[in-house]
């Protein structure tokens, strides 16, 4: 899921830069800031898959990573004429 939601942002915000000159500069300055709430979410569930004796609320985390692949899935899909114009 996390590899799933990776991709989904780095696909969105690369068609957003397309039309731009500085497209190589501009995707990994907006995928950073973007996918550190998902990155955090994969290093958690990681560590509570190496260490389950931790509980920090499983559920929160798989809440934010279900809810970012959505997210990043079905609104690109809905923005696809706006983001072929752009």
């Amino acid at each position: 899921m996390g590899s799933w939601g990776f991709t989904a942002i780095g696909v969105f915000l690369a068609n957003l830069a397309e039309a731009s000159s500085l497209k190589e500069l501009l995707v990994p300055i907006m995928l950073f800031p973007m996918s550190v709430p998902l990155l955090i979410a994969i290093i958690r569930l990681t560590e509570m898959a190496l260490y389950p004796t931790v509980e920090l609320g499983m559920s929160l985390w798989i809440v934010l990573l279900i809810a970012y692949n959505v997210l990043f899935t079905v609104v690109p899909l809905l923005l696809f004429d706006v983001l072929l114009e752009v």
